[in-house]
C-alpha cells in the first residue's frame, strides 16, 4: 500500500480504538449514532490535515 494509506490506517487506529468509543459512551452521555457521527467527522478532518500538512 501507498504511504498515504498507511497513513489513514494510523490514524485510524488512534481514533477508532473500542476501549476509548466505550468511554465515550458511557462518560459522555452521546448516543452511539452521535458518537458514530463525531468520530466519522474527526476523521475526515485528521485526514484532510494530514494531506494538507504532507
Amino acid at each position: 500500500p501507498d504511504v498515504t494509506h498507511e497513513h489513514a490506517l494510523f490514524l485510524s487506529n488512534m481514533l477508532f480504538d473500542p476501549r476509548e468509543i466505550q468511554d465515550l459512551l458511557r462518560e459522555t452521555g452521546l448516543s452511539r449514532r452521535e458518537v458514530v457521527a463525531r468520530l466519522t467527522e474527526a476523521y475526515c478532518g485528521a485526514l484532510r490535515g494530514w494531506v494538507r500538512a504532507g
